[in-house]
């Protein structure tokens, strides 16, 4: 970001009042902030991805004519389910 372009972020006063309360002992609300918005930054580009994905296999699917049906799917996921709670791998 250019250092032109950087301007102070103005928080409601309520919301920096919620953000004190539920601070960890030695941490701060800059420090908080900070981690909220990684964490946003980090679910949305994950959420990029995955829609990315998606559009690229319904795309597959439409030029391959190979599709799966929700009931596979469901028993493939029913499968792997199953497998993790009786610790196989």
């Amino acid at each position: 970001m250019n250092e032109s372009n950087k301007k102070p972020i103005y928080i409601n006063r309520d919301l920096l009042l919620a953000v004190s309360k539920v601070l960890r002992p030695g941490e701060t609300a800059i420090g908080f902030i900070e981690e909220v918005l990684q964490k946003g930054v980090a679910w949305r580009e994950d959420d990029r991805l995955f829609f990315e994905r998606a559009l690229a296999s319904r795309d597959e699917a439409r030029e391959s004519g190979k599709y799966v049906s929700s009931d596979e799917v469901i028993a493939k996921l029913d499968g792997i389910l199953k497998r993790r709670s009786t610790g196989e791998t």
